[in-house]
């Protein structure tokens, strides 16, 4: 069996983990992604949330509503229309 984790303390605590413990001939495997999210995670607090929640903000505006969707995607056809034209 292999175990993948982020180094918490169900996995790493002292010796040997509660997993690790459990299943003694597992092998253990550092989930990369799951560590770069939560450094990724902790980075984001160091912004202003107003900031960080702008993204959030548009997604959601467009994504309750069927018409503002709709407007959304003629947007995006338009200026990828109009970016087609320009490369010419």
């Amino acid at each position: 069996m292999g175990l993948s984790s982020d180094e918490g303390s169900n996995v790493s605590s002292e010796g040997r983990g509660r997993l690790e413990a459990f299943c003694p001939y597992s092998i253990h495997v550092n989930d990369f992604a799951h560590m770069y999210n939560l450094i990724f995670k902790e980075g984001l607090r160091q912004f202003p949330k107003e900031l960080v929640e702008i993204p959030t903000s548009i997604s959601t505006h467009f994504n309750r509503s069927p018409q503002r969707r709709a407007k959304l995607a003629e947007i995006r056809w338009i200026t990828a229309s109009f970016r087609d034209l320009e490369s010419c």
